[in-house]
């Protein structure tokens, strides 16, 4: 339990980040968000064990939390003893962490299934054009793909997972048409970054090294990764709410022409944002027995490009 004079408030945000212990570099790290945190630890198996707790309470430099699997921890008081120094103390035991400044996870985790996520389109074109001169630089032209509600708190947090195709236009990136199956998709986590919005960190979300497959079929996108690609992908079952998005950042559309044999495209539109959620709220249990549906032509935007019919996940 904490001090009794310990009233809740939010985690205080210098807190916030990731951190590794300081007595055993590369062998445990910690990450801290607002309304969950993640232990990782290295097995003697040679990967990664993710423990992922969301906060029961917090009181601005401490926290009770509860694992995903029911149990409850004791206290956790933080003191931060300089901006790159952190000690926890738990049942009068301290522990001291550092701050990493590049949480990147590349290293495997400890379960070995194959994780099968189809997607079905009201369309899908055959190439889709990329880098446009109309995209800023930075912008996420193109994001399909599952959101993964590991921790069970029911938003997007620490201890969450995305796996997703997504596209980002780089800087002197010339304009150029792409297969699907030559982009990339990736596990991301989520995480705050030592970038700050004012006094605040940044939440982000960051992709592991190992990258995933990609086949389009017809309509279909299929999308195939492997538990070893994050440590957190562990905890995957069928209780885990789950979100199929997609998303589209196609500004000043091209009117004048058709192109690649496509029957929806930029010659229809008029928005700039085009986007899908199944469910259009919240998550949902996956079921791996059921192909999960969406009605058609319910997407934001005019693109039929984003438009979710179906998801279909298996976990083999």
């Amino acid at each position: 339990m904490p001090p009794i004079d310990k009233e809740a408030a939010p985690l205080e945000s210098q807190y916030l980040g990731q951190w590794y212990l300081a007595d055993s570099p590369g062998e445990a790290f910690i990450s801290l968000g607002k309304e969950a945190m993640v232990l990782y630890q290295w097995t003697e198996t040679g990967c990664f064990q993710a423990d992922p707790y969301t906060y029961l309470q917090s009181y601005g430099d401490g926290f009770n939390a509860r694992h995903i699997d029911g149990s409850d921890t004791t206290y956790s008081a933080l003191e931060l003893i300089d901006e790159n120094t952190l000690e926890i103390t738990q049942e009068g035991e301290t522990l001291q962490f550092w701050k990493d400044e590049q949480f990147y996870m590349d290293t495997e985790g400890c379960d070995n299934k194959t994780i099968t996520v189809q997607l079905e389109l009201a369309e899908i074109p055959r190439q889709l054009k990329i880098n446009r001169a109309a995209t800023d630089d930075h912008y996420v032209e193109l994001r399909m793909g599952l959101e993964l509600d590991i921790n069970h708190d029911g938003m997007a947090s620490v201890g969450d997972l995305d796996m997703l195709i997504q596209h980002v236009k780089r800087p002197d990136n010339a304009e150029a048409f792409i297969d699907y199956e030559d982009l990339a998709a990736h596990v991301w986590h989520i995480g705050f970054s030592l970038f700050r919005d004012g006094d605040e960190p940044v939440k982000v979300i960051t992709r592991s090294r190992f990258e995933g497959s990609i086949e389009l079929t017809g309509n279909t996108l299929t999308l195939t990764f492997n538990q070893q690609h994050h440590p957190l992908l562990s905890w995957l079952d069928e209780q885990t709410p789950i979100r199929a998005s997609t998303m589209l950042y196609y500004p000043e559309p091209q009117t004048e022409s058709v192109w690649n044999g496509a029957i929806d495209g930029p010659w229809n539109w008029s928005s700039d944002l085009h986007h899908d959620n199944l469910p259009d709220e919240g998550y949902q249990a996956i079921d791996y027995l059921r192909t999960q549906r969406d009605p058609e032509g319910d997407q934001e935007g005019e693109s039929r490009w984003v438009d979710i019919l179906a998801v279909d996940v298996r976990l083999d």
